[in-house]
């Protein structure tokens, strides 16, 4: 399999209606992966979807809105970079729903794009995360040596069970 777009995805955030509890944050460990990828030919883009839709809002239930970038706009910047695989950072467990909203949006587009989720609530929730059907891959802990391995073994049409550090179904 030929890779040659990977796109990394920092999702929207829930928060509540009366005060923000989230900030944006730089997405320090996507940008060590994108670095890796870089290194590997392919070419690599960071969407931050919650800081380019700072002051966009939704509401989703009484006392909690949505902050970030609506889907609309989420799936056009998707379309837009075309990736073969797409990474989504799952950073709090607190904020889980939209990481399986995030996983649907991208095989919506295309089901063929690759999804991985990595983060500290992939790391501590790894079956919860890997049992959504549209979650191919999942990286625990610092994934640095394991995504290169993987988009290595991705590319040779080579055998992933033997690359620490990654959640894969069968």
């Amino acid at each position: 399999m030929q890779l040659d777009r990977i796109l990394f995805v920092v999702p929207p955030a829930f928060t509540t209606k009366a005060q923000r509890d989230i900030n944006p944050l730089p997405p320090m460990g996507l940008g060590y992966l994108a670095s890796i990828v870089e290194g590997l030919g392919i070419e690599v883009k960071i969407l931050d979807c919650l800081l380019q839709g700072w002051s966009h809002e939704e509401p989703v239930e009484q006392n909690v809105i949505r902050v970030g970038l609506s889907d609309k706009d989420i799936q056009e910047k998707i379309r837009q970079f075309n990736p073969d695989m797409v990474g989504i950072n799952c950073q709090f467990s607190r904020q889980y729903k939209i990481y399986h909203h995030m996983f649907s949006l991208v095989k919506e587009i295309d089901q063929r794009i690759i999804v991985a989720a990595g983060g500290p609530h992939a790391t501590v929730c790894p079956q919860e995360v890997l049992s959504d059907d549209k979650c191919d891959y999942l990286l625990v802990g610092e994934a640095e040596e394991s995504f290169r391995r993987l988009v290595e073994a991705l590319q040779r049409d080579a055998d992933v069970s033997q690359i620490d550090g990654l959640g894969w179904k069968t």
